[in-house]
């Protein structure tokens, strides 16, 4: 009996790993924790495996019901970031392409979103300071404000962009 609840909950490991760790990897934005987290759900639900019930639900649903729940768990942990290793080069920590492309796929959604939170003029001056790398003197040109203004326009639309970040559970380091 033992080995037949191993075996079918293999299947379901292999069915469902892929889609949990990528889930949870969106949710954190940390790779290392997706794995940890990815992993103690599958433990806990083999542990657990003698109350699923198939005829209540789906194992899927089931899994589902765990993740979420590890997830509360860590963010309520968790309330703190950790600061990114500037030499962290992105290729080097994905599991594979797909993980990584879909994974700033959605990170650029996000950003693209959190921008349209900014008024016109927040949105020009963070464009231009962080994506053409511009200073508060070039940037006040393109706008009509002074630099001083620029600056305390970049500092009000990072705050903005800090708090959508953090309703929406992403972490955030700032620029």
């Amino acid at each position: 009996m033992e080995e037949l609840k191993r075996k079918k909950f293999q299947q379901y490991y292999e069915q469902y790993y892929t889609q949990v760790y990528r889930y949870i990897v969106k949710k954190t934005s940390n790779f290392s924790c997706a794995e940890d987290l990815a992993m103690d759900c599958f433990m806990s639900c083999y542990q657990k495996f003698d109350s699923f019930d198939p005829s209540r639900a789906s194992f899927g649903t089931w899994l589902y019901v765990v993740v979420n729940n590890k997830l509360k768990n860590y963010y309520r942990d968790n309330k703190r970031t950790e600061e990114l290793d500037e030499s962290f080069e992105l290729s080097g920590h994905f599991d594979d392409e797909v993980v990584g492309a879909e994974y700033l796929a959605g990170l650029r959604k996000h950003l693209a979103a959190a921008l349209h939170t900014l008024s016109p003029v927040e949105q020009t001056i963070i464009v231009h300071k962080f994506f053409k790398n511009e200073t508060a003197p070039q940037i006040a040109e393109v706008v009509g404000l002074s630099p001083v203004n620029v600056r305390v326009h970049v500092s009000r639309a990072l705050k903005k962009l800090k708090e959508y970040f953090t309703e929406h559970g992403i972490e955030w380091e700032g620029l």
